[in-house]
């Protein structure tokens, strides 16, 4: 598995933050780290993380800058040697017009997103007042402890729908596995909610007249999940590195999927076809309304990790970086199952 290639990555910028108001009290026993009166992160909370989603092209992603703005999460940590580590998340999204003051601002952030209960921060960017603000929250975990739940995403209605998890845990004498997963907590995702009419249409015309409407049924719901998985999750790399067309790059990505779960030699024979179809449905619906998010109702969010470990790294399914093992990707991409961000390493002499 793989994240987002170099280009995405190189959008990740280091700005340097200024508190500008704090709301809530801190809970007894928790630790808040950083001084008050400023905040550092090594990850952008402005327009680079906004730009990545329009890099494809898909529908889902091209639509939702205009259904709900630009959102998205980053989470930084920093692990130590005894299994302990520091935990920073930036929460943001684009505020409306009408949203003048920063709590009213803060406010839009929390219609996408739970706000943690533990301590947290307004925070902004002082070369850029004008700029939507962000909430970050710095905290502290002990060998051992799990950070539950510090990025919630909601649905239009309140409802939770996508929930994170970060642990180190020990695997031997001096060796170490991170994980940080994402999953989805919603109600559930049946094949019915990849079944778009558009794409259905489009699969029996590429099928012919004599297709059945189970084959018909089965290779759009395929096709739509395969569209979801490669368009926006951990594999999405290789649709805008070394440049070539996007959408070629995702018919041909999916037509192999196809045929590897084809049942029957029609199927098989039909991929290509099936796969091109899906593929132009979503170049030409790019600037309108997908119905396939509506139904599910989620918003579309980048989801950035970054993580930071001392010793040495054996294997990693992220990207390294700098120090960093480092992934980014869509939240949309969780409807098709988990994404976890893994790090094993060790910390012998």
């Amino acid at each position: 598995m793989q994240f987002l290639g170099q280009s995405q990555l190189n959008a990740l910028q280091a700005v340097q933050l200024q508190t500008q108001i704090e709301f809530n009290a801190p809970p007894k026993g928790l630790r808040f780290l950083g001084p008050h009166g400023s905040t550092e992160l090594s990850h952008a909370i402005s327009s680079p993380s906004c730009m990545r989603k329009i890099l494809y092209g898909l529908t889902f992603v091209g639509t939702v800058l205009v259904l709900g703005g630009c959102s998205g999460s980053t989470t930084e940590t920093t692990v130590h040697r005894d299994g302990s580590f520091d935990r920073t998340v930036v929460l943001k999204t684009q505020s409306r017009g009408d949203d003048r003051t920063v709590r009213a601002k803060v406010h839009r952030i929390s219609t996408i997103f739970v706000l943690p209960a533990f301590h947290g921060q307004a925070v902004t960017d002082p070369k850029h007042p004008d700029q939507d603000p962000a909430w970050v929250v710095k905290r502290h975990y002990a060998s051992g402890q799990l950070a539950v739940h510090d990025v919630v995403i909601k649905s239009s209605k309140g409802q939770r729908v996508v929930a994170n998890e970060a642990k180190v845990s020990p695997l031997g004498k001096d060796r170490w596995l991170f994980t940080e997963r994402y999953h989805w907590v919603g109600r559930p995702i049946t094949d019915n909610d990849f079944m778009d009419p558009g794409v259905r249409w489009r699969v029996k015309g590429a099928l012919g007249p004599n297709a059945d409407t189970e084959t018909i049924d089965r290779l759009t719901v395929r096709g739509m999940r395969d569209f979801v998985e490669i368009g926006t999750g951990l594999n999405a790399s290789f649709l805008t590195d070394h440049g070539g067309d996007t959408d070629k790059k995702l018919a041909s990505a999916i037509a192999a999927r196809l045929k590897q779960q084809a049942s029957n030699e029609v199927e098989r024979s039909a991929s290509q076809a099936v796969a091109e179809a899906i593929a132009l449905k979503s170049k030409e619906e790019s600037s309108q309304k997908n119905p396939f998010l509506s139904a599910i109702d989620l918003p579309v969010t980048t989801e950035e990790i970054a993580v930071r470990v001392p010793g040495v790294i054996e294997t990693t399914n992220g990207l390294q970086s700098e120090g960093q093992v480092k992934g980014v990707f869509l939240s949309v991409a969780l409807l098709t199952g988990d994404i976890t961000l893994s790090v094993v390493y060790h910390t012998s002499h």
